[in-house]
């Protein structure tokens, strides 16, 4: 389980980006990087990433874990989707 927490600034960048995970070591292994990969992007960057542009940061990752990537990735991209209206600046 991951879960995450932007902070947006009027303009719709990422300022910071935290989460929280059950412990589980490959969506800690992916938490960290997806922050660092966040840190002062636009909104819509975030809304446009696709797991195979982020493969660089998640390098290291066994093959077999691949999937928590994508898990990742729609975790946020929902969490945009429910805080659109928040994020527009």
């Amino acid at each position: 389980m991951l879960q995450l927490f932007l902070r947006v600034n009027i303009t719709g960048f990422m300022e910071e980006t935290c989460y929280l995970t059950d412990g589980c070591g490959c969506m800690v292994a992916i938490g960290s990087p997806l922050k660092i990969l966040l840190k002062d992007k636009p909104v819509k960057f975030a809304e446009n990433l696709k797991p195979e542009d982020s493969d660089q940061c998640f390098s290291g990752l066994p093959e077999q874990e691949k999937y928590c990537i994508k898990l990742a990735l729609m975790i946020l991209k929902s969490l945009i989707s429910k805080n659109k209206k928040c994020f527009q600046g």
